[in-house]
């Protein structure tokens, strides 16, 4: 049986059922329940207690479109909880790929003001620190 044949093969018995869900972007009241989930569940595989996230980290996750999606969301809970040391997560142990926006009374959007590391490797030793 050939590549093509296989992946052929492998598709249509994935296919059976398809579930189709919107992006979280477009899901907003999902991203406190998503990341509420997934600070427990690394809380649990760290051997700590669940953090909470503060009123500034909860209106920053509401406010970012996730162009990554929930496994996005999922890397910035557990790097946040990392950095927090199992303690409340503060708005600036989020780390956006992107700026996040936030809509303006005319129903525009503005990015929040948040400095992104200009360079990757002090941001990965920082962390690590």
């Amino acid at each position: 049986m050939g590549r093509i044949n296989f992946c052929q093969d492998l598709y249509f018995r994935l296919a059976r059922f398809v579930v189709t869900a919107p992006p979280l972007r477009e899901r907003v009241e999902d991203t406190p329940l998503l990341a509420q989930h997934f600070m427990h569940l690394f809380a649990r595989e760290m051997g700590r207690d669940a953090a909470s996230l503060s009123t500034e980290a909860h209106a920053a996750l509401c406010s970012y479109a996730f162009p990554g999606n929930v496994r996005e969301l999922k890397n910035i809970i557990e790097r946040a909880l990392i950095e927090s040391r199992g303690l409340e997560i503060q708005a600036h142990h989020l780390h956006f790929l992107t700026a996040p926006q936030r809509p303006t009374s005319d129903g525009e959007v503005a990015p929040i003001d948040q400095k992104l590391p200009d360079n990757l490797d002090d941001a990965v030793e920082q962390t690590e620190r």
